[in-house]
Formats: structure tokens, sequence, C-alpha cells
């Protein structure tokens, strides 16, 4: 009896129509008597809305019923049968015409295995509020709330069709922004919760695509091939062998990076996912950091190839020249001479480069120009509607510079063999978007005069961005990432046009969904099939 606290009398709950609220210390308790007779308690407030539960209804199958929003309950367990998150019940004793109720937690492991029942269920139904409920109950039960990740992502690896999608990008992101946020519970928690619900929305309802389990000794060129010959299985099986032997993921990440720099792959989004890959598998445990990599191993080798498309066609020969013809000069200024209305332009530019400082100079270069880009971006063509495909250009087009350029510059510096065609790209993105620009908007207007509190304020919209689908509040958050990770490499001009780009994304509207234009050129399309 050492952990059972009197509760009320029986007489007394007898007096109460066998329905009693009663708070015993921190907690506020229902006894209630089921249909079968038995007495039971059991938190009072629902674990939705926290409506009283004393309020409700019991059936005939035992189940109380929270009337507000129709989420029932068993009795006995706790169980939600309809709704989401379940409630706890607490063991009863009747001693001497006296109602003792067992107020001792589980024990831990109990507890947390409940915990990710829930988060579990909440996950798979895109529960963006079920699943920051479960996140508070692991934090108030002593356990690390960020110890939940791993989970997603074994949940998660395998119902990603077509490898990495930018869910797990941003959520190495968001990792990013929690681990700075130490001690304040409810931002580390939302973004546990962004990161969580947007994996949930990429996975929901996707059927299990399984990795190859076989096991294949690792070489590099070989795996490297496998991924250009599209050779998913071969290269998996590789890459099992590469983790059986616990091969060094500095390996690892060479190996990957050359094979998403292999050709203009995904408008570089394979390079940008090939960086938080490794950040995320550095992060997790064995299990959970295979499972990234078996998805970014997949990703590479089902990923498009821009340089296949006329636009960029000329990228492989522009590379080769560039590669064979700049010499580093540290004297050298390459000034202000890049002005490229196309990727053609823009590749030419690079590769007709006789001298430069340095790859970083060149570097800093491309990315003040791409920032400048992005600073002018003509916001009149996220209305468009009579525009071709080809010009369905918003504002995620123009980020990917920025974060493609980050990653360009994290990897790069670990294998400097890779700046040749990590600086090639960034020119491809710099003619990609000139065309799209307005030379006319005033720039001045987003100046950022205080970098400190400009963070601030970009971190206060990403916390409560307001926006519906995860992919646009990704973007949010893997481009302030860039920009404060640019930032202290940058020179004082890349700096400015960085800032002053960032500015603007944050405080203009995204268009979201466009239904006119998507019809309008779906029946332009279909029509000539049938004329």
């Amino acid at each position: 009896m050492d952990n059972y606290v009197k509760a009320l009398g029986l007489d007394e709950f007898i007096n109460r129509n066998q329905q009693a609220v009663v708070k015993l210390a921190n907690k506020q308790l229902a006894i209630i008597k089921g249909q079968d007779e038995e007495i039971y308690a059991i938190d009072n407030r629902c674990p939705h809305e926290g409506f009283p539960l004393s309020e409700g209804t019991i059936d005939g199958k035992n189940y109380l019923t929270c009337n507000w929003h129709n989420w029932k309950f068993c009795l006995k367990t706790g169980d939600c049968v309809i709704g989401g998150d379940d409630v706890r019940t607490y063991p009863i004793k009747i001693i001497d015409e006296q109602i003792y109720v067992d107020l001792s937690p589980p024990p831990l492991d109990q507890i947390e295995k409940r915990i990710m029942k829930g988060l579990r269920t909440a996950f798979e139904k895109r529960e963006y509020g079920h699943i920051a409920r479960e996140l508070a109950r692991l934090h108030y039960s002593g356990i690390e709330p960020i110890k939940a990740i791993e989970s997603v992502i074994l949940w998660s690896a395998e119902r990603f069709e077509y490898g990495m999608t930018h869910a797990y990008a941003a959520l190495t992101d968001w990792l990013w922004l929690h681990d700075q946020k130490q001690g304040n519970l409810e931002e580390q928690l939302i973004c546990l919760t962004e990161a969580i619900e947007h994996v949930s929305f990429d996975a929901l309802r996707r059927p299990l695509y399984p990795f190859e389990t076989s096991v294949a000794p690792y070489k590099s060129q070989k795996f490297i091939d496998a991924i250009e010959e599209e050779e998913e299985s071969q290269a998996m099986a590789m890459l099992n062998g590469a983790l059986a032997e616990n091969l060094s993921l500095d390996i690892l990440e060479k190996d990957f990076s050359s094979a998403a720099l292999m050709h203009y792959n995904d408008f570089g989004h394979s390079l940008i996912y090939v960086y938080k890959t490794f950040e995320l598998a550095r992060r997790f445990s064995t299990d959970a950091a295979a499972a990234v990599l078996r998805c970014m191993l997949r990703s590479l080798c089902y990923t498009s190839r821009e340089d296949l498309i006329p636009e960029f066609r000329e990228y492989a020969e522009r590379l080769t020249t560039f590669k064979e013809k700049l010499s580093l000069d540290k004297e050298h200024n390459i000034g202000e001479s890049l002005s490229a209305k196309n990727p053609s332009e823009a590749m030419d530019w690079l590769s007709n480069l006789n001298k430069a400082p340095s790859y970083e100079n060149l570097f800093d270069y491309l990315l003040y120009k791409n920032a400048q880009n992005f600073c002018l971006y003509d916001i009149n063509m996220q209305y468009e509607t009579q525009n071709n495909v080809s010009h369905n250009i918003g504002w995620l087009d123009f980020t990917h510079a920025i974060t493609f350029a980050n990653a360009v510059r994290i990897l790069c510096l670990k294998f400097p063999e890779l700046w040749p065609a990590g600086l090639m790209q960034m020119a491809c993105f710099y003619g990609r978007n000139a065309s799209h620009i307005d030379k006319g908007h005033d720039a001045e207007q987003w100046v950022v005069e205080d970098f400190e509190a400009f963070k601030k304020t970009c971190i206060e919209k990403i916390l409560d961005h307001g926006l519906p689908v995860p992919i646009f509040s990704a973007h949010l958050m893997k481009n302030f990432r860039a920009a404060v990770e640019e930032h202290e490499p940058a020179s004082a001009q890349t700096k400015d046009w960085l800032l002053r780009a960032h500015n603007r994304f944050f405080h203009s509207p995204i268009k979201g969904k466009h239904a006119k234009r998507l019809v309008q050129q779906g029946i332009k399309l279909v029509q000539k099939d049938y004329a």
C-alpha cells in the first residue's frame, strides 16, 4: 500500500452517482464505475485538447467517450480506440470502504514504449498537434525528445521510392536550430515537430521499397561506376559492405560527393542532400545512419541529369576546358566580369577564365552573383499563368543557388578536387536565373544593417511561419542556415547581397499553388494529342 493514495470514501463515490473527480498530488483523476461494475481511475483531462473526461459517456464496451470530439478510450487500459493519444489509467484498491489509487509511475521503459507508440500513430497520420504532444511527454518523462528522430528515420527511409527528399535535408537544419535553443523547450519542440511532420508528409501512405540486403566488397570507383550506371542493387550491396566493415564516413562522403558532382544532377539537389546526409549520419546511431545513407544512395541512382537537356548540354565540355585552362594566381583580380544572360554564357565565362586568385575567391564571387540574382528575382513570375513550363520559376528555384553554394563550400574544402565541378554548377545556377530577374527592383530597401537582429527576425518567422505545406517552411529553414554559414567567410560585398536576398525572401509572399497555370499548361499539352 506504500504507493496507494486515498482518493475518497466508497459511500461518497456512490452518492456522486459513481463518478467523481478528485485531485491527488498534481493530478486530476476521474474515478468512474464502468459497465462491468468495476471502478476505474483515469486522467480526467482528455489528451486531445484537455476537456474533462468526467463529462464523457460510457458504452457497453467499457469505452469512455469524450463528447467534445468523440475520442474513445478503454477504461481498463487507457488505449485510445478512436482518436489519437492514449490516456493514463491508475490501479485501484478498495480497503475499509475507502478507494485508494496507485499514483506511482510505470517503469521508464514502459513509458517510453507507450509514448513512441503514440508518436508512430501521429507520424503515420501526419497529426501535427499529436506529434508535439508525444514529444512533450518524452520531455516530461525525462527522455530527450530528440531521441525520437532516430525512430522517425527508421520508419520512413524505405518509403521514399526515389531516395532522399527535402524532408531529410530540412530535418538536418531543424536539428541545427534545435541545438541552438538549449533551455527553450517550446522552440526546441517546434523544431522537432516541424522536422517530423515534414518526414511524415513525404512518407504518408507510401508503401515500402525495401533496400537491397546483400553485401559486396566496397571499392570506391566501382561504387561510383554503379551509381553512374543506375545499378542501385549493385551499389547498395557495396554500401552494405562498407557499413559492415565500419568504413570511415569520410571515405564514403568523398565518394558520394564525387558521384553527386559527376553531372549537373537534380538541379543541384544531389550535392545539397549529400551534405545533409552525412551530417545526419554522424549524429545518429548505426541503424539510423545506415538508413539515411541508403536513402541517399538510392537518390543518386535515380537522380535527373540536367546536363543532358539542351539548356546545359555544354556542361561537360566547358568543365573540361575550365579544369585545363584555369591557373591560380594570388595576385590576379577577376573583377566584375560576369554578366551572362543564360547558362551557356555563364559556362563560357567560367571556362574562358585564364586566372583566378583561388578557388575560394572564385566561389565567393559566384556566390555574390547568385545572391544578387536572388535579391532581384522578378516576383511577378510566380503569378504568371500564360507562361511555358520552362518558365515556371518561383522563389524556391532561386533559393537552391544559395543552398547549393553552401554545400559546395563545405564539401569542396574537404575534397578540393571537386572545386571545378562545384563552381561550374554555380555558374549554371547563375545563368539559369539571370533571365528571370527584375533589374529595376530597388534592392537598397533590403539592406541589412544589424546581422544579429536580422537573425532574430528570421528565427521568429521560421518558428511560426504559418505555411501549410512543409516544403516552403523547409526552404525558409535551409536558406536561413545557408546564409548564416556563408556569412562569416564571405567578403563584404557577398555578405551584403546575401543578406539583402534573404531579407527580401523572408518578407515576400510565396505562392504555393498554381491552379490556373497548371491546368492551362495541362490543356495545351494534352490537346495537341487530339488535334
